[in-house]
């Protein structure tokens, strides 16, 4: 008995150290050296899997490689992920994590800046939409879980932190100043001619089949960078265009024809993507063991989207005329719109002398403008299709992080704390028309949170 009593004494032991080993703020890294520049802490790494397989990460090398065509492609390798309507969410990336989704459940962080904007899909439900380019992105790390972390604020799904691309990816190892360009181009899509009518929207005839010779969609992105051990910055450019994508052929044997609204090889409708994002970096190193970094990122795009209730097929033009055999028309409607501005600063100190200290504080705000298709009605005065769901809002964000770690020498022990600040207002952009109010939500929010 007292054999058993014992061992569990040390096993309760045992574990008692292991988890105040964890970093609270950490979420699943293991501490790192206290003389640390704030770019090394957020270094690319191999992909893995943290501990208790919650933390998956991806250095550039990886994102390339699975870059596919869609903005959501990359995260198609994650297991427990999932990109949420991945072709038809307006150009944007809705991350879900074990089944939880929106609301806040699943927030993306990027360059330290939170970036996930809520909106309303109708009888689809609600969305959390991140807008970038991800030519841009060199490091993506994905928490599954509950999180203690800085945004870990109701985000039961888990957390998504991202982190654009450096000087030191640009400038070449013993060089300070250096260009960096990538391109693509691809056939397996068709810029749709939507016409200017709302109800000839409702009739657009669908493609059968694609031109292989039409290269007529493609991205190109460019970046200008400069380092030294005190200063560095960058700047770069992306431009993407997509058009909707043609279905594929493969496989379609699987599914019955009277399930299949898009047949083997015809043209979806509503996927097309135009994108234009610029990124401004600046870094300052005032010492070995500290860092200041400023960030800028805009992104402006036009993207289609549609409500799965006009997910179905016309056998008919728009004046009710029989179109032709094999000829069919589907709902297209005109591109919905989305500016973004985000503005981040963080700073870090690890002194190599002083393992009690490697603070790190981050200040941000984030400011997005839109206009797109959603389940409010907030149209002009007698839209009867697509365009009764137009409205326009904006949402924006702004927060304030402080986090320090202390290590000590002595014990395999480490305590990570600190305090954030978060503020978040929506408002609705549509114009009252005849007395009819705008159709958008109209609130705000205040999180305050001490770890």
């Amino acid at each position: 008995m007292d054999v058993q009593n014992n061992r569990s004494k040390k096993a309760w032991l045992v574990g008692l150290l292991t988890v105040a080993s964890f970093p609270l703020y950490g979420e699943g890294i293991a501490p790192e050296p206290a003389r640390r520049k704030q770019e090394d802490r957020l270094r690319e790494v191999e992909v893995r899997s943290g501990r208790d397989d919650k933390t998956d990460e991806l250095n550039a090398e990886d994102i390339a490689r699975y870059r596919g065509t869609g903005n959501g492609d990359v995260f198609s390798q994650f297991s427990g992920v999932q990109i949420n309507n991945i072709r038809n969410e307006a150009g944007a990336i809705d991350v879900g994590i074990r089944g939880l989704q929106g609301e806040g459940r699943v927030p993306v962080v990027i360059d330290g800046a939170l970036q996930s904007t809520h909106t309303f899909r109708g009888y689809q439900g609600e969305s959390d939409r991140t807008y970038i380019d991800m030519d841009l992105i060199r490091n993506i790390s994905i928490l599954k879980g509950a999180s203690t972390g800085t945004f870990g604020t109701g985000a039961i799904g888990g957390v998504v932190q991202m982190r654009t691309i450096a000087a030191e990816d640009v400038v070449l190892p013993g060089k300070n100043f250096g260009v960096w360009t990538k391109g693509s181009v691809y056939n397996n899509n068709q810029t749709p001619d939507i016409p200017e009518k709302e109800r000839a929207q409702n009739y657009y005839v669908v493609r059968n089949d694609l031109m292989r010779d039409r290269f007529n969609n493609g991205a190109l992105a460019g970046a200008l960078a400069y380092k030294t051990d005190r200063v560095d910055w960058l700047v770069a450019y992306s431009k993407r265009r997509v058009g909707n994508y043609f279905a594929g052929r493969n496989g379609a044997s699987r599914y019955r024809e009277e399930d299949v609204v898009v047949t083997p090889g015809q043209e979806v409708v509503n996927t097309s993507y135009e994108s234009d994002s610029s990124l401004a970096r600046i870094g300052w190193n005032p010492g070995a063991a500290e860092r200041l970094e400023l960030t800028y990122r805009h992104h402006a795009q036009k993207a289609g989207e549609v409500m799965a209730a006009y997910w179905y097929k016309n056998r008919i033009d728009q004046n009710f005329n029989d179109l032709p055999a094999g000829v069919e028309s589907m709902s297209q409607w005109s591109l919905g719109t989305a500016r973004l501005n985000s503005y981040s600063g963080i700073y870090t100190l690890a002194p190599s002398d002083n393992r009690l200290l490697d603070l790190r504080i981050g200040l941000w705000k984030t400011l997005v403008d839109l206009k797109q298709h959603n389940g409010l009605f907030g149209g002009p005065i007698g839209s009867r299709y697509g365009d009764q769901y137009i409205h326009e809002y904006a949402d924006s964000r702004q927060g304030l992080n402080v986090g320090n770690r202390s290590s000590f020498s002595l014990l395999p022990l480490s305590f990570d704390y600190g305090f954030s600040m978060e503020e978040q207002r929506t408002n609705p952009r549509n114009r009252i028309r005849l007395n009819r109010p705008p159709y958008a939500r109209c609130a705000s929010q205040r999180i305050r949170r001490l770890s």
